[in-house]
C-alpha cells in the first residue's frame, strides 16, 4: 500500500480531498508544509541532509565488517563523551582504504551506551586491541575537558594517540562540517559493509527500523532522519572519525609515507 500511494498518489479521503482539492493545497503551501499536513512526511526530501539515494548506494549488502578487516588500510575513531544533555558516549570507528582524499571510508565499529567510569575505559581498550584507530578525536566542549583528562592518567588508555576537537559553528561548515560528509557520500566515498543485517523481516538477522543495536541507530535514525533524528551522538562521533582522518592523513597521496602525529598519549589538533 505504501509503494502504491508513494508511485501512484492516490488521494486517500477522495470525499474531503480528492486530487483537485489536494494539488490545489499543495499550491498554495511551500513543499515542506505539504509534506508534513498531507503526505504524512515529518519533512521533505530538500531538507534531509543526506540524500536518501545516496545512503542506499552506499550500502553493501555483500560486503562484511571481516572482510573490511582484512584489508590494507587505517583506522580512525570519534568519540562524543556524554554530558549534561546527551544521551550517552558514541564510539564510530571507520576504516580508511585507498590514496588520499579519494581513498574509501568503511564504518567498522560502532557503540554507543551510557558507559561510566571503566565501562568507558573498556570500551576504549576494547577498540584499541580490535582496530589500532591512528586517532582517537574526541569532542571537547567544557565538561568532556576533565574526561579526557582522566584518560591520560589511567594506564590503559594514557598511551592512545587521543586527540582533542573543539567544535562549535564548523560543524555545519560546508567544507568540513556535516554537509562534508553528505558530498562524500553523494560522491561514492562511504561503502557501509551491511552483510548479515538484513531487514526485521528478514530473519535470523534481526535488523532494520526498529532495531535499538547501534549500526541501525545511526543508519536508521541519525543518517537517514537528520536532522529531525532525536539524537545525534553517532553522527557526530561520526563525523569526529571523518575529521580524524583528514585532519591526520587526509590531505596526503601515498599513506606508506605518513607519520603519526604522536607516538604515546594526547595531543592537539
Amino acid at each position: 500500500m505504501a509503494n502504491i500511494i508513494s508511485e501512484r498518489k492516490i488521494p486517500l479521503w477522495k470525499a474531503k480531498w480528492d486530487k483537485a482539492a489536494l494539488e490545489a493545497k499543495k499550491r498554495s503551501l511551500t513543499q515542506q508544509a505539504y509534506a508534513r499536513g498531507f503526505e504524512q512526511r515529518p519533512f521533505s526530501e530538500e531538507d534531509r541532509l543526506f540524500a536518501l539515494a545516496d545512503v542506499a548506494n552506499a550500502v553493501k549488502p555483500n560486503l562484511s565488517v571481516d572482510e573490511v578487516k582484512e584489508m590494507s588500510g587505517y583506522c580512525f575513531t570519534g568519540v562524543d563523551l556524554a554530558g549534561p544533555k546527551r544521551a550517552g558516549t558514541a564510539f564510530f570507528t571507520i576504516k580508511v582504504v585507498g590514496v588520499g582524499v579519494q581513498a574509501i571510508r568503511y564504518p567498522v565499529d560502532i557503540r554507543v551506551g551510557k558507559f561510566k567510569g571503566q565501562q568507558m575505559i573498556d570500551q576504549f581498550a576494547q577498540i584499541e586491541a580490535e582496530w589500532k584507530s591512528m586517532t582517537y578525536m574526541v569532542e571537547n566542549n567544557a565538561v568532556q575537558s576533565r574526561v579526557i583528562d582522566m584518560l591520560g592518567l589511567i594506564p590503559a588508555t594514557a598511551s592512545l594517540p587521543v586527540a582533542e576537537y573543539f567544535t562549535g559553528k564548523q560543524k555545519m561548515d560546508i567544507d568540513i562540517g556535516l554537509p562534508s560528509l553528505s558530498l562524500e557520500f553523494q560522491n561514492g566515498l562511504w561503502h557501509i559493509p551491511w552483510r548479515g543485517r538484513g531487514r526485521k523481516d528478514n530473519p535470523p538477522d534481526g535488523h532494520g527500523a526498529l532495531c535499538n543495536c547501534a549500526w541501525c541507530q545511526w543508519y536508521y535514525e541519525e543518517i537517514m532522519m537528520y536532522p529531525m533524528s532525536e539524537t545525534s551522538d553517532l553522527l557526530i562521533a561520526f563525523w569526529l572519525a571523518r575529521e580524524a582522518f583528514r585532519k591526520t592523513m587526509g590531505t596526503l597521496t601515498i599513506f606508506e609515507h605518513f607519520e603519526p602525529p604522536t607516538q604515546l598519549g594526547r595531543f592537539r589538533m
